[in-house]
């Protein structure tokens, strides 16, 4: 049996000269290629109006596959809040969005906080379904939150 420990993975945005578009790289697996929509459906729920420019998701390093829906939280700030002067370098950012920008519990959040709780001087934002069973873990500082626009409006300092 392998033991695979949680790698810290940055979300990075650009917004590219071209045909509008919207790509993620960086070893991208299915579930991953697949928040493209979710994350579409959920800023759209929020009037969010999509620039005509290529958006380009990346995943580093680019040299680890990822996987799962916890992704779309933080590839949803980094193209919403890509033209403000927003610090995420403290932050974890975990969750999978709704079509209406809803957040919910995934299975892989609570394994992820457990391997990440190490790490010192960290903050957490997970879905506000997720706060209760991840509570127990010692040492963290976490952040409930029930939608993008509550994300949103946090970094915004709303």
């Amino acid at each position: 049996m392998q033991n695979h420990s949680a790698s810290v993975v940055n979300v990075e945005a650009t917004f590219a000269r071209g045909l509008p578009g919207f790509s993620i790289v960086g070893l991208a697996q299915t579930s991953i290629q697949e928040s493209k929509e979710r994350v579409k459906a959920a800023l759209n729920s929020l009037s969010f109006s999509f620039p005509p420019s290529k958006i380009i998701i990346n995943l580093s390093p680019s040299d680890i596959s990822k996987q799962g829906s916890h992704f779309d939280l933080a590839i949803a700030l980094s193209i919403a809040l890509q033209k403000e002067e927003t610090k995420f370098e403290d932050y974890f950012i975990f969750g999978e969005l709704g079509l209406d920008g809803k957040l919910k519990d995934t299975n892989s959040i609570f394994a992820l906080l457990l391997d990440l709780a190490k790490l010192k001087n960290k903050k957490f934002i997970i879905p506000h379904e997720s706060l209760q069973k991840a509570s127990i873990i010692p040492d963290i500082e976490l952040y409930g939150a029930k939608s993008l626009q509550e994300v949103i409006g946090f970094f915004r300092g709303e």
